[in-house]
């Protein structure tokens, strides 16, 4: 009989072991599912810096130019932008992915949306003229696709000024973008 108390003992103790084991898998399961949601729906604050310092960086952006065959803007969208939608063509670049002619759409934070208009940006935008972007592009997880551009020219008249797009770009990736 005393060997049953102990075996018995024993088994009761495997299972304890078996039940904590498989309680932090479940927990660490979950745990990675929330993060994974969470990740996907919120900008956490990792991803927010590593979308800063990437628009910071001048090596990610490059020079497009070419020809507007049709210019849309004025979508609000939610993360504090407007977008500006060109079809292009007799497009030039120094990055060799950029195709000879397709759409360009880019995210314009309000602030810039606002000057570029003061400026009469949006009026020089029209069919035939040569537009030319120093702009940056990526892919930010499953729903967040960014371009922006620091500088623009219509017809060889400058929109915003050198830097000063890169400045409102950053000010928005910082206090606006979620």
């Amino acid at each position: 009989m005393g060997n049953a108390v102990r075996r018995g003992g024993r088994g009761t103790a495997g299972k304890v072991v078996l039940i904590v084991l498989a309680a932090v898998f479940l927990l660490g399961t979950i745990g990675l599912v929330v993060f994974g949601i969470l990740n996907s729906v919120m900008l956490l604050p990792y991803k927010r810096q590593a979308i800063y310092d990437y628009y910071a960086d001048d090596a990610n952006y490059y020079e497009i130019s070419g020809v507007v065959e049709k210019a849309e803007y004025g979508d609000l969208y939610l993360n504090g932008e407007r977008c500006l939608r060109l079809s292009l063509d007799e497009v030039v670049s120094d990055k060799p992915f950029i195709k000879e002619s397709g759409v360009v759409e880019f995210d314009l934070p309000l602030g810039m949306f606002d000057a570029l208009g003061e400026d009469g940006f949006f009026a020089a935008l029209s069919k035939g003229a040569e537009v030319g972007f120093r702009m940056a592009w990526d892919v930010w997880g499953n729903d967040l696709e960014i371009a922006v551009f620091s500088e623009a020219s219509v017809n060889g008249v400058s929109y915003p000024e050198a830097g000063d797009g890169k400045a409102i770009v950053l000010d928005w990736i910082e206090n606006e973008l979620s």
